[in-house]
């Protein structure tokens, strides 16, 4: 029975599937459904996980470890990256029986080549050593995106500081953020000093050691975290030796933070801000705290135009909605609503299609912060989901072009609600899309 080609390049063992993105796991089972099940043929999902006369007769798991096929083959019907080709409609169950097809839109895809390469084994390993945090980094080696890399590891150490701010009882600290809150976090109390035999005895001492290990978990935030996310494109790009450097500098401040929260009080006092006083002498004014801004999130729509099967005069594009936070406060719980005329819907079957419309003739899309593919308990400020939470396709026929122009001004909504938040919307018309 011919068999796919293994692409061991990609994914040799279930820990690199795994390891892979979530569209990237799905592209990975599409392209060996579609060397096996070219259009027009089609398939009985339940049949590929058969294991008479032989486990994975179909060979979707062929170059994997044999102990690992019939798990494998699982993971790839029941897990990421079957629902993956679901979510983006490129296998469909048109019949309702259980046989599936490919569609047009899959059996394009699957002759994109993977954006990944094998990264060094050596360095794939060296992950588990790293904070539990940052152990499933192992996707940015395989993408080459090192700075994404460093960028999302730093913003976890930023994270963790403003989940220990947010889950302090002491005065003045639920307003700062940035580089000045590992010194508000210290001096607080909510950080200890984790050494309590360094310095022992010696108050100038202690306080030298303090500031210095402060300003290092300071600089995660002001070098690494800033200059990383906002300026990468002014710094040179990464080997994998430097990008695993990077992501142990990460670690290790992780681990440092954690060990700050757990330590007892050392007995020595903290360290008070400059502007506090010593003995009678005001040292200097207190600078205010700023206001904290109102839970505030806003919804992002992208697109892009894709090609017609056939070409003609129709146009197709593919929408993307995702949440970004704009405030100064983390939520906890958002919900992304997506409605536009259903005539212009291209496709059907999507699993966030779901939910009453807020009027007939719209279709619906929705999705929330603890549904796949979003698993988050926290937003924090300036932090975005992945901008393609909500995927769908739409069409621009011909015919509405020449003869209802009128009907390219309605518009595809986004908006997203959360807590004690007034519910903020963005839209796009028809018509901006072609432009």
């Amino acid at each position: 029975m011919p068999t796919p080609n293994p692409s061991t390049q990609v994914a040799s063992t279930l820990a690199d599937l795994k390891s892979l993105p979530a569209h990237e796991q799905g592209m990975f089972l599409l392209r060996r459904l579609a060397k096996r099940f070219p259009k027009p043929e089609r398939f009985y999902k339940k049949n590929l996980a058969l294991t008479y006369p032989q486990p994975d007769i179909y060979g979707i798991a062929v170059g994997f470890p044999s102990p690992e096929v019939p798990a494998v083959v699982q993971y790839l019907l029941e897990g990421p990256p079957w629902r993956e080709l679901e979510r983006c409609f490129y296998v469909v169950n048109a019949s309702g029986d259980g046989w599936y097809e490919i569609t047009e839109e899959g059996s394009e895809a699957s002759k994109q080549n993977l954006q990944t390469h094998a990264p060094d084994r050596v360095v794939l390993d060296a992950l588990a050593l790293l904070h539990k945090d940052l152990q499933d980094f192992g996707h940015y080696f395989r993408e080459q995106k090192g700075k994404d890399a460093v960028a999302a590891a730093f913003k976890r150490v930023e994270n963790r500081l403003n989940e220990i701010r947010d889950s302090s009882k002491a005065a003045g600290v639920s307003s700062v953020s940035g580089v000045g809150l590992p010194h508000r976090l210290y001096d607080s109390g909510d950080l200890k000093f984790p050494f309590p035999d360094v310095g022992a005895g010696n108050q100038q001492k202690r306080e030298a050691y303090a500031q210095s290990l402060k300003n290092l978990l300071s600089s995660a935030i002001g070098w690494f975290r800033n200059a990383f996310d906002h300026e990468p494109y002014n710094l040179p790009d990464f080997s994998d030796a430097e990008m695993i450097e990077h992501l142990f500098v990460a670690s290790y401040m992780l681990r440092l933070i954690d060990k700050c929260e757990a330590a007892p009080n050392s007995g020595l006092p903290a360290i008070k801000d400059q502007s506090t006083i010593a003995g009678n002498q005001v040292l200097g004014p207190k600078k205010p705290q700023p206001t904290k801004s109102p839970l505030s999130l806003k919804p992002n729509l992208s697109w892009r135009r894709e090609p017609v099967p056939g070409g003609g005069d129709d146009e197709r594009y593919q929408v993307f909605a995702g949440v970004e936070n704009d405030g100064e406060e983390a939520a906890t719980d958002f919900l992304l609503v997506v409605e536009f005329p259903s005539g212009f819907q291209d496709g059907g079957g999507h699993m966030l299609q779901r939910g009453q419309p807020s009027q007939p003739g719209l279709s619906h899309f929705e999705i929330t912060n603890t549904d796949e593919p979003v698993k988050l308990t926290r937003l924090y400020p300036h932090q975005k989901t992945r901008p393609d939470l909500i995927s769908f396709h739409v069409a621009i026929f011909g015919r509405v072009k020449r003869e209802h122009p009128e009907q390219l001004q309605e518009r595809i909504t986004a908006t997203v609600y959360s807590g004690h938040m007034k519910p903020k919307g963005t839209a796009v018309s028809f018509a901006e899309l072609r432009e």
